[in-house]
């Protein structure tokens, strides 16, 4: 299961929980880009530490990627997906969903194991840092 917080301020937040499969990411996205406060140029932060993914394969991997890249018109080129995974199993799928994205996308997708440097890295150079939006 994967649930999106409201938007606030261009960030959108998945939270996984539970086994995760590839029609859950996908639905989350289709959530998070239709989502009333969705800003193009904004940033999500996705949340897979409590989350299984022991049924992805690296096809759904890349299912996702060409997925993502079809609605890549709909997401700016200044947009950061920061992924947070912190076991071994789900830290290795988001690497490699990190790795084929450099090629494929237009948007930068980082890999994280906490959530403090997640935060951190989408607040670099952004409004939102401005605000205090992840400031605690």
């Amino acid at each position: 299961m994967i649930k999106t917080e409201a938007s606030k301020e261009g960030v959108t937040i998945q939270t996984a929980i539970g086994e995760v499969s590839y029609d859950d990411i996908m639905s989350a996205i289709d959530r998070q880009i239709n989502h009333p406060n969705f800003v193009s140029n904004g940033a999500a932060l996705w949340d897979f530490r409590k989350c299984d993914f022991l049924n992805l394969s690296v096809k759904d991997i890349c299912q996702i990627i060409d997925g993502v890249n079809d609605i890549s018109d709909q997401v700016g080129p200044e947009f950061r997906v920061a992924l947070i995974a912190s076991n071994k199993a789900e830290w290795a799928l988001t690497k490699i969903y990190e790795a084929i994205s450099i090629k494929c996308l237009t948007h930068e997708t980082r890999v994280f194991k906490g959530m403090a440097w997640a935060e951190k890295w989408i607040a670099e150079d952004r409004p939102y840092h401005k605000s205090g939006y992840f400031t605690r």
